[in-house]
């Protein structure tokens, strides 16, 4: 065996498969590379806006100084409201899916928080979006007036407070997103010569909203029990279509209006990703490339050794055991070229997390199972096509 291996394999030509593996290492790391960031920034769109049910964009008017004067001038003007018409105009938009207002509490809000002996205490408000727009089981959303706990969805920022302001300057420990059940939440509503209290859970946490969000059921009752005269919607929350952020954005901005919380990151990732892709696009064009290169190189030896091919088949030797070589030449190489492709892109990889980070401050997730897994199923791929493809030329 090991004769007839050196027999069909003396006419190898190294610079030609020297050329292969340059071009298929840099392919296959660019593509690894590429479909990993593509997938992780997905994630943290995804992590940003987890209790949303998809592309949501919350809407709101910037505040200027005219407005102010004029809300001083002007008894209840609201210059920051949506009026009914600008709503009309917002959700017939092509590429908006549905719209709907916050609706804001009409009482005073009272919030308290105690963890290990440390209160806090603060004035707020509430707000709610109705159902269909969260992505939180119903049964874990429903709160009544009349209940002595209600679920809430509280900003990240409000964690971020806590943990990077008073914790650290008042030397107490931080709170991470898994011990928050550890802290005791407290509300009180007053308004109409009444008052409740209630304890709080917090059903999850956003990157897009700076209030507190409660149940719209609750929020509603509790208007009606506590409050005064609803206002106007001053924020909207938007679902685009797949494809419809673009159009989404350019109405915002003709019309002056701004999109709170995740909205540049939704914009960035949105970019990021299209750029991504014609990056993974040039890498495929490398592998491909590399992949015809060494299949070249082998048809071409196989070429060569027609004539050693012939008597091998007269000696008795099989058409398996004549592209034997040739499939382990080409095995050998895709294997050689996808160990060195995943450890360089595991070595690049701090970088362009380091990168993302400016994207995602609460980080990007650390496993390099999606590398790993790209590159054997590329091998997989490759080492398959080659080894068919000698084995139907190699007669």
């Amino acid at each position: 065996m090991r004769l007839r291996f050196k027999l069909l394999l003396k006419s190898i030509n190294a610079g030609q498969l020297a050329v292969f593996s340059i071009a298929s290492l840099i392919g296959t790391i660019i593509v690894l590379l590429g479909i990993w960031t593509y997938s992780e920034v997905g994630q943290i769109t995804e992590n940003q806006n987890n209790i949303f049910k998809g592309q949501y964009l919350v809407i709101t008017k910037p505040v200027s100084s005219v407005g102010t004067i004029a809300s001083l001038i002007v008894k209840d003007a609201n210059p920051s409201a949506f009026s009914d018409s600008e709503i009309a105009k917002l959700e017939s938009v092509e590429g908006v899916n549905d719209i709907a207002p916050f609706s804001s509490s009409c009482f005073d809000v009272h919030g308290y928080a105690e963890f290990i002996g440390i209160d806090l205490s603060t004035k707020m408000f509430l707000e709610s979006v109705p159902d269909r727009f969260l992505d939180i089981p119903l049964q874990d959303w429903k709160a009544d007036i009349s209940d002595r706990e209600i679920p809430v969805i509280v900003p990240r920022t409000y964690l971020d407070f806590y943990n990077y302001g008073f914790a650290a300057s008042n030397t107490v420990p931080q709170i991470s997103e898994g011990l928050v059940s550890a802290v005791s939440l407290r509300i009180r509503l007053d308004g109409n010569g009444m008052s409740g209290t209630y304890s709080c859970r917090i059903a999850g946490f956003s990157d897009r909203i700076n209030s507190i969000l409660v149940p719209e059921s609750f929020l509603s009752q509790a208007n009606r029990l506590f409050g005064s005269k609803a206002e106007a919607p001053v924020r909207m929350i938007v679902e685009t279509a797949p494809n419809g952020f673009s159009n989404v954005s350019e109405f915002i901005a003709d019309h002056g209006y701004t999109i709170e919380g995740g909205g540049e990151t939704a914009r960035l990732a949105t970019v990021l990703k299209r750029v991504l892709m014609a990056v993974i696009a040039v890498g495929a064009i490398f592998s491909v490339l590399a992949f015809v290169l060494l299949l070249v190189t082998v048809m071409l030896m196989i070429e060569r050794n027609r004539a050693k091919n012939a008597i091998l088949s007269s000696l008795g030797y099989t058409r398996k055991a004549i592209a034997a070589p040739y499939q382990l030449l080409a095995i050998g190489m895709d294997l050689v070229t996808c160990i060195l492709a995943t450890a360089g892109a595991l070595l690049l990889k701090p970088l362009i997390s380091s990168i993302m980070e400016q994207l995602s401050p609460a980080g990007v997730p650390a496993h390099n199972g999606t590398i790993v897994l790209l590159a054997v199923i590329m091998f997989v791929l490759s080492a398959a096509l080659h080894t068919i493809t000698i084995f139907r030329k190699s007669r």
